[in-house]
């Protein structure tokens, strides 16, 4: 059988991997072997147990302290879950390309079929103490057929390049227990009920050293999910349409995450159970235990509902810069937060969006001309009161103003009705529209009955209610209430 040998140092991996695209033969170097499955009997003809035992036996064949490369064939290889586990620590495994996309689009290149079973391809060497080895994974696609519950589990040190890993119903890929270093690339992960991405394990030891360019996360249970790890970065992304958060980030008790960077993600169509539409979640299991130094630059957040975007339970100076949203969308920042917030360099015209902030020191604003620092400062609001039912009650309306867009933000209000009409007053003259601006936003209830959608319009000092889409009187009794709202109009 054909052998050559392959350099494995740190210069060796990074030439041999950019030789080795399209199907080219690495130089020979003078440590590591580099063996083909194919000649221990991986065939898309073979069985999944005898798939899985011939690439057990390249792993065997490679042998040694310095391990090597196992080049994969084109072609659909169906194999056995819980047998692809390396027995050396230092090993490259290479396909052809990947021979399918997330969404199942079959084309020329290496694609691994597992059914079943808990792990996929086992790159787990932590014991207990040390780095774990080094591994590559590329130019593969590997799919769980919504079966096997683990695809790439890994720690140690991680090269992941060119791949797709979807239908896998834990986690497409799994990062854990001291990751030493871990460098992903030009990957997609999809179709997981679970997490498109787990970074952070049930063991001690946080992982550090975490980059990732040029991925997708698509069509998952939660895209991402960051649990345990200091030190990551995310550059030019896609998270999408995953029915959780398309980002979860959770610090467990005793654990550790801090030094996160996202740059040029976009995060869309993502639908967070029990919020919809939230993109971003970011908590700790315990208060005072808060995520910590997280950045997101220039990045593009599209709430499935303009008030859905962004929740943050607890964190300490995680900042939103140069960010766009969808208008009207909202930042939340809860009791346990510090020194979070949003900014921009190019003006408050530019921060699109309504930020709701019970934590302490939090800010939203530009950069101080002076340097770093940033201003502190809070949501104006102003104080409405209630007009047409038994009493009058007053609520604190809060509001941003953009040039010449302002968003309210109105909340629940309530009463017993005795008259037909149904007004907030006390908009302040610089929010008050040249002429009446008229929504369907809100949704009412008249007399007790139930919800239903109504008009509002913001008419000189006022907000005005409406008890039906057709603009329609209240009955001047009974209960009447309406829920929360976001009011976007111009003031032209």
């Amino acid at each position: 059988m054909e052998r050559r040998k392959l350099l494995f140092g740190a210069a060796g991996i990074a030439a041999a991997s950019t030789q080795a695209r399209s199907g080219e033969t690495p130089a020979r170097g003078s440590t590591g072997e580099i063996v083909r499955a194919a000649e221990y009997g991986l065939s898309p003809a073979a069985s999944a147990a005898a798939n899985a035992a011939a690439i057990q036996k390249a792993y065997e064949a490679l042998g040694g302290t310095y391990g090597g490369e196992i080049l994969l064939p084109r072609g659909q290889f169906r194999v056995a879950a819980d047998v692809v586990k390396p027995a050396t620590r230092n090993v490259r495994i290479r396909g052809m390309g990947p021979g399918m996309s997330y969404d199942g689009a079959s084309r020329a290149g290496t694609s691994l079929i597992f059914s079943g079973g808990t792990v996929a391809i086992d790159f787990s060497t932590w014991s207990g103490g040390g780095s774990g080895g080094f591994y590559e994974l590329m130019d593969m696609n590997i799919d769980g057929s919504k079966t096997t519950e683990q695809g790439v589990l890994a720690n140690g040190q991680i090269l992941i390049d060119n791949v797709t890993v979807n239908n896998f119903k834990t986690a497409c890929i799994t990062l854990h227990d001291r990751i030493n270093t871990a460098r992903l690339q030009n990957f997609s992960c999809g179709g997981s009920p679970g997490v498109g991405l787990l970074i952070g394990g049930p063991r001690s030891g946080s992982n550090t050293t975490v980059s990732c360019e040029n991925f997708t996360l698509r069509q998952n249970g939660t895209g991402l999910r960051i649990a345990n790890s200091r030190g990551f970065a995310f550059r030019n992304g896609v998270i999408e349409s995953n029915s959780g958060a398309g980002l979860e980030i959770y610090q467990p008790t005793g654990g550790q995450v801090n030094n996160g960077h996202f740059e040029d993600v976009w995060f869309e169509e993502n639908r967070y159970s029990g919020k919809p539409g939230y993109q971003i979640v970011i908590g700790s299991q315990s208060a005072g235990d808060r995520p910590t130094s997280i950045r997101f630059i220039n990045c593009a957040i599209e709430a499935t509902r303009p008030t859905d975007a962004v929740n943050i339970t607890n964190g300490e100076y995680i900042v939103f810069e140069d960010c766009d949203y969808t208008s009207g969308a909202s930042i939340t920042f809860g009791a346990d937060t510090y020194r979070c917030g949003h900014i921009n360099h190019d003006g408050p015209a530019h921060v699109n969006g309504v930020v709701r902030d019970s934590g302490r020191q939090n800010y939203i604003g530009l950069i101080d001309a002076s340097g770093p620092q940033l201003k502190t400062t809070t949501v104006p609001s102003f104080t409405a009161t209630l007009t047409g039912c038994t009493s009058s009650p007053t609520y604190t309306v809060r509001y941003v103003k953009h040039g010449n867009t302002v968003t309210l933000e109105v909340p629940d209000i309530a009463g017993t009705s005795n008259a037909t009409t149904k007004t907030l007053t006390g908009l302040p003259a610089e929010l008050q529209p040249a002429s009446t601006k008229q929504a369907l936003l809100a949704s009412v209830q008249d007399n007790g009955g139930a919800l239903t959608p109504a008009l509002v319009r913001i008419q000189g000092a006022s907000i005005v209610y409406f008890a039906n889409a057709g603009g329609a009187a209240f009955t001047a009794k009974g209960a009447f209430s309406a829920q929360p709202v976001l009011v976007t109009y111009t003031l032209a």
